[in-house]
């Protein structure tokens, strides 16, 4: 059962998808590396496609497009970047993914340069590859 404080958030939010036991998220998998966010997630597959799904506010979620996904959606190629993608990782308000030439590539909030692309004090709606000196 879901605790309390979560049962009522699901109860208040008619909009709000809330599970009480594990479920599959995607049954077309398999899934190499899936990682989740502070309202987003985004998941590698072993044919080595990115999905993305959730939440994206700052350009972290799926497709790089404003609007919230609830169920995954492959990602959109990202321009520069070498397929099969690797693995992913997520921040609070941002997505990184590695490809296949060991590059890593980020986009969303970037308030403070957490997506090692310089500080530019906003946000990278698309994914873009970090900068290394």
């Amino acid at each position: 059962d879901l605790p309390d404080s979560t049962a009522d958030a699901c109860d208040d939010d008619p909009d709000t998808i809330c599970v009480d036991h594990p479920h599959p998220v995607d049954e077309s998998g398999p899934w190499r590396s899936v990682a989740l966010g502070w309202w987003h997630g985004a998941g590698v597959k072993m044919d080595g496609s990115l999905w993305g799904w959730g939440g994206n506010t700052d350009g972290e979620g799926p497709l790089g497009s404003p609007e919230a996904s609830i169920f995954p959606a492959q990602e959109v190629h990202i321009e520069g970047a070498q397929e099969p993608y690797d693995i992913v990782v997520i921040g609070q308000n941002h997505t990184c993914v590695r490809d296949s030439v060991t590059e890593l590539w980020c986009a969303g909030r970037n308030h403070m340069g957490q997506m090692g692309r310089g500080y530019d004090g906003g946000t990278a709606p698309s994914f873009g590859r970090v900068l290394f000196p």
